[in-house]
């Protein structure tokens, strides 16, 4: 943990010098703040999200009355504070190339086909990658026991299954009618 705030501070005294002189910082530079920040901001996050995770889900037949429950039994069941982290290692390793891919494909798309056209093509092409590293993150989420290992999702599901739910919310955000901006006639 000393490692990680210490890469932390030398991260931003970097980005502080830079910002300084008003020169932004080469290519390099800026992919390895950004992975750094979104890794930072995973870690923080994690536990919230596999206590959403758990409420979300059905598996195994538990009902979960509240969050402050799912801690509880994560904590007291499961291995202590490392168990709110469990799935943590694809998400990690994800979210470097997630936002490495969504800042260079916006950049070099923005000026040719606008902000909204390159936010959606950086979106799309960050998900043709992080969606795998998604789905085994929630089944190593929901693994009660926390044996479950990638090459276990990966036997199971096959590649076609690591891609499950992509095109179900593209499908819908053609379908569902969307607010109007204009008054109607």
């Amino acid at each position: 943990m000393c490692t990680l705030l210490f890469v932390l501070v030398l991260a931003l005294n970097i980005a502080n010098a830079w910002c300084a002189t008003m020169v932004p910082p080469p290519a390099v530079v800026q992919i390895g703040l950004g992975g750094l920040a979104g890794a930072l901001g995973a870690m923080v996050v994690y536990p919230i999200d596999l206590v959403k995770t758990r409420l979300q889900s059905t598996a195994g037949g538990t009902s979960y009355g509240s969050a402050f429950e799912v801690i509880n039994e994560v904590i007291t069941k499961e291995g202590g504070l490392p168990a709110l982290y469990k799935g943590i290692r694809p998400q990690l390793a994800g979210v470097v190339p997630e936002k490495t891919i969504k800042l260079l494909v916006h950049d070099a798309a923005v000026l040719a086909c606008g902000e909204a056209a390159s936010g959606f093509l950086a979106g799309s092409c960050q998900v043709v990658v992080t969606n795998p590293l998604e789905v085994v993150k929630v089944r190593m989420q929901l693994s009660p026991d926390g044996g479950l290992r990638l090459s276990d999702v990966i036997s199971e599901l096959g590649l076609p299954g690591l891609y499950t739910g992509t095109a179900r919310p593209r499908l819908a955000l053609r379908l569902r009618p969307g607010p109007r901006l204009s008054p109607s006639p």
